[in-house]
């Protein structure tokens, strides 16, 4: 089974801070990673870095089997980032508009769409529940709608990987459900791999394949039974002290120190 993802014995720093040290994981074809960890353990410094923003200080990355600076098909890689969560609801532009502009990598920005990239839009459109919404005004929709509608985005391109970095960050509960319920459709239908960042521990095990707890080093790289066999024990190491576990009604999991 081919790796979309391997990190090898990864270090990174900012000035002489380590940010993160010897981390190693992969995330195989159609594997759905969920990483979790605290504020400021490294989580989105480790995205940079699948994605070529940062260059690690010490191992190696690979994409799709290729050294991380030999990789040429970003295409491949489909990404929703926190900012997405700050999207102005102003913005003059429907949920097709917003869906077309995940094209631009491969097709340019001033070229015009023929019928097979509406087509692809549209299915886009479809594959995240919002068919009937293709002309409505972004900024009329729910939270969990345009979350939905940067997946499509995101998937518009026909990846083979997609990151999400704190996708759910402000979202209700339901749509969070229907969320995860759109992001499972993805795998099995499109047999995407999927790394999801998230801090809701309860959401995320109900739901991936495999689980990497990160704090600047990596504490528990494993399947969800097993994560959950050991949970307060890692989870304490975790955040380095004992920690109170926060259930809410929607079923996530939230831990304090």
């Amino acid at each position: 089974m081919n790796a979309c993802i391997k990190l090898n014995s990864v270090s990174f720093k900012y000035d002489h801070s380590i940010v993160l040290e010897n981390i190693s994981l992969s995330l195989h074809k159609g594997e759905f990673l969920g990483l979790i960890g605290p504020n400021g353990s490294g989580k989105s410094t480790l995205i940079k870095l699948i994605l070529g923003m940062q260059k690690p200080m010490e191992g190696e990355i690979e994409l799709f089997d290729h050294p991380i600076k030999q990789f040429k098909e970003w295409p491949k890689i489909g990404y929703v980032s926190q900012k997405a969560n700050t999207f102005n609801g102003g913005f003059p532009a429907t949920v097709f508009e917003v869906v077309s502009t995940g094209l631009y990598g491969k097709m340019g920005i001033f070229k015009w769409l023929g019928k097979y990239e509406k087509e692809k839009i549209m299915e886009a459109i479809h594959l995240v529940g919002l068919s009937g919404y293709e002309k409505r005004n972004i900024g009329k929709l729910s939270g969990g709608q345009q979350q939905r509608v940067f997946i499509a985005r995101a998937i518009v391109s026909e990846p083979e990987l997609l990151i999400l970095d704190e996708p759910t960050v402000g979202v209700d509960g339901k749509s969070e459900s229907e969320f995860y319920q759109t992001l499972q459709k993805l795998q099995r239908e499109l047999h995407v791999s999927i790394l999801l960042v998230s801090h809701d521990i309860g959401a995320i095990t109900a739901h991936v394949d495999l689980v990497a707890c990160l704090n600047r080093k990596l504490f528990f790289y494993g399947k969800p039974m097993e994560f959950e066999l050991n949970q307060t024990q890692i989870m304490s190491e975790l955040y380095g002290q004992n920690i109170h576990v926060l259930k809410h009604n929607h079923g996530g999991i939230h831990y304090v120190k």
